[in-house]
């Protein structure tokens, strides 16, 4: 009886000791889940938080982003902006230039045209002149020159109120005529007699014959010279015709 009542002692021994590790690893596997429970709340937790996060990071890239293409479009068409403005304004310098080229280039031509033209014109009348000379006799030539400085003389087409007055220096009371034809003693006397009248009893005269003139005379006295010469005369008219056509 013995054997059989420990082996039920064991048994019940073995029973109760499995019954208290039962209780046991029942407490700490509720334990365990519970704190699992626990762990995996704070994970879903921190997973949306962290999703949050990530969230307002991307919104917060995408606004940079806007922001900075924002700002780099009106920096671009400031920049777009300003370069016009630069080329309109190098332009506008460029058509000035320009525009001042033109014009000095029409100047320059004008200039230059008005020189050729006064060129010409004296070459021509000087070439008339000479055309005159060698085409009329020197007889016909003398008689024109006669009467051409009587009228000179006579009928006060020469000037001589616009010599200087007898106030003036002495290197003006020196007269210098040129003449087609060498003057008579009576053209000389009626020259220095008006001549006299207006610079005063001291002048003199300087004489020379120059043929081109065909006929007349031209008077210098200092910086002033009267030029009552057929070829002078020519010059007048072409330069009065020219003016007139202006």
């Amino acid at each position: 009886m013995l054997p059989i009542a420990l082996v039920i002692i064991l048994v019940l021994a073995g029973a109760a000791v499995m019954a208290v590790l039962w209780r046991i690893l029942s407490r700490h596997a509720t334990t365990a889940t519970v704190h699992l429970q626990s762990l995996s709340q704070d994970y879903v937790l921190k997973q949306d938080e962290l999703k949050q996060r990530l969230d307002q990071s991307e919104k917060s890239y995408q606004d940079q982003l806007v922001k900075l293409r924002t700002e780099g479009d009106a920096m671009k068409r400031k920049a777009a902006e300003e370069a016009e403005a630069i080329r309109q304004k190098l332009a506008a310098q460029g058509r000035e230039e320009y525009e001042k080229l033109v014009q000095k280039g029409i100047e320059s031509r004008d200039a230059m045209k008005r020189e050729m033209d006064q060129l010409i014109d004296v070459k021509a009348i000087d070439r008339a002149g000479s055309l005159l000379q060698k085409l009329l006799p020197e007889d016909f030539r003398q008689i024109v020159q006669q009467q051409w400085v009587e009228q000179l003389l006579d009928n006060g087409l020469i000037d001589v109120s616009r010599f200087p007055s007898q106030g003036s220096a002495k290197e003006s009371k020196e007269a210098k005529v040129t003449s087609a034809f060498p003057l008579t003693a009576q053209q000389r006397t009626k020259l220095l007699e008006r001549l006299r009248a207006a610079l005063g009893p001291d002048v003199v005269l300087r004489e020379s014959v120059d043929a081109a003139m065909v006929a007349g005379l031209s008077i210098s006295v200092g910086q002033v010279v009267l030029d009552g010469s057929l070829v002078g005369k020519l010059r007048e008219a072409v330069k009065d015709a020219r003016g007139s056509d202006e």
